[in-house]
């Protein structure tokens, strides 16, 4: 039954046009909705050892598969920062300053040793130090048909930074081995170099905590085969 269940995923995901193979075109979200034409952009430039914010832009919006990976949506808590800072506007106030933009760099508060960690913290001064005035061009630009918002970096989408990809993808697989449900080392379940339930084949990475359906918890002995 799992190596069916596989199979149809297969031919779900090739059937949309995507390749399951690269991963993004999976796990990348659309934002939009029916009302939506154009996203908003908060354009940044890098100079120097930081950026400059250079205004806002409006572009016409785009629902193809390649211009979603580009935006690199994927939807998070609907009370905290998506996974990536790509949003649907709800209240542009709410979105950018308390829920959504600025909260998401929160975290990348500190100058360090990784670069790409340097390159997220660098973007967030930015945004941080210019925010007033962020805020003020988007309310100039945002409307019903302009309800999607991310960012452009010297030219370049979010999707185009493989910080961000990487980002996406890690936090995407960490719902397949990691629970809130247990304590301590029991938080997480993965192994490497390991034989797979589902191709039966070794892989270099196996999760234990994958729920394909919600009707059951893999956190739970009646629901294993042959208990533990």
């Amino acid at each position: 039954m799992i190596g069916a269940i596989k199979e149809i995923g297969e031919y779900a995901v090739e059937k949309e046009g995507k390749n399951v193979e690269e991963p993004l075109d999976i796990l990348v979200d659309n934002p939009a909705n029916r009302d939506t034409e154009n996203i908003l952009f908060i354009v940044l430039e890098k100079r120097n050892n930081g950026f400059v914010y250079k205004g806002a832009d409006v572009e016409e919006y785009s629902r193809s598969t390649d211009k979603l990976k580009r935006y690199l949506y994927k939807k998070g808590s609907p009370n905290g920062p998506d996974v990536t800072p790509t949003s649907m506007i709800t209240n542009l106030d709410k979105t950018f300053t308390k829920i959504k933009i600025l909260p998401w760099f929160k975290k990348y508060d500190t100058l360090g040793l990784n670069e790409d960690t340097n390159l997220l913290v660098n973007i967030g001064n930015c945004i941080r130090e210019n925010k007033g005035e962020i805020l003020d061009d988007l309310k100039n630009k945002v409307c019903k048909e302009n309800n999607v918002i991310s960012l452009k970096i010297n030219g370049k989408y979010v999707g185009d930074y493989p910080v961000f990809q990487k980002i996406l993808i890690d936090e995407s697989k960490k719902g397949f081995y990691f629970t809130s449900s247990f304590s301590g080392a029991n938080k997480e379940s993965k192994s490497n170099n390991q034989k797979c339930c589902v191709c039966n084949e070794k892989q270099k990475e196996v999760y234990g905590f994958v729920g394909t359906y919600k009707f059951y918890t893999v956190d739970k002995p009646g629901f294993v085969s042959g208990g533990f």
